[in-house]
């Protein structure tokens, strides 16, 4: 239920299984749809796409980390997000980039982050040492080398697969390309091909 101001708290935003955008990250999280426009009340209102009054639901949110400053509720950090993708012709002169999901990796025909599961972002960041670090630190993940999470990376490009140091273990380190993917800050092939 959003509090008087519209917003919702992260528990809502996770069980609603809706996506949801973090500025910070500048990535989206949760589900993910192949192709959305996904505007706030205010920017709908603002560019002639205005919200039904009849309560219309969300299809995705927005973190704000500021939201609820000044006011002693700092739980309800959550703007709901309303599809306007069948607007998209008329408004996309004046769509802010974070407004448009989009899928896509130009170099990957085929091959986008809503291909990955959870599983695999979450082990691909991992790897990339982005549990601890704001960029990439290192690149690799060793664990089984039958590992079916990182054996299907391999398959769709994203990773390398080389011995590991007993029997039955293997080091995955990820391609620039599958770096790129969960990485989407500029990096250099340079920068890329020296991590350790």
């Amino acid at each position: 239920m959003p509090n008087e101001q519209g917003r919702f708290n992260r528990q809502e935003v996770l069980e609603s299984g809706l996506p949801y955008f973090i500025p910070r990250t500048g990535r989206w999280n949760g589900g993910t749809y192949p192709f959305a426009v996904l505007l706030s009340k205010t920017r709908c209102r603002e560019l002639g796409v205005p919200i039904m009054e009849n309560g219309e639901l969300p299809s995705a949110f927005l973190y704000a980390a500021n939201a609820g400053s000044g006011t002693g509720d700092n739980q309800h950090r959550y703007y709901a997000l309303y599809d306007r993708t069948d607007a998209y012709a008329v408004i996309k002169d004046k769509l802010h980039p974070r407004e448009i999901m989009e899928c896509l990796v130009d170099k990957l025909p085929g091959l986008t982050r809503c291909a990955l599961t959870k599983e695999q972002i979450d082990q691909m960041e991992h790897a990339l040492g982005l549990h601890y670090k704001k960029k990439p630190s290192r690149n690799y993940y060793y664990c089984n080398g039958d590992d079916p999470t990182w054996s299907d990376l391999v398959e769709k490009g994203f990773a390398t697969r080389s011995d590991g140091w007993t029997e039955g273990k293997a080091y995955f380190r990820l391609t620039f390309e599958g770096a790129k993917v969960i990485f989407t800050k500029p990096m250099s092939r340079h920068y890329f091909e020296a991590l350790p």
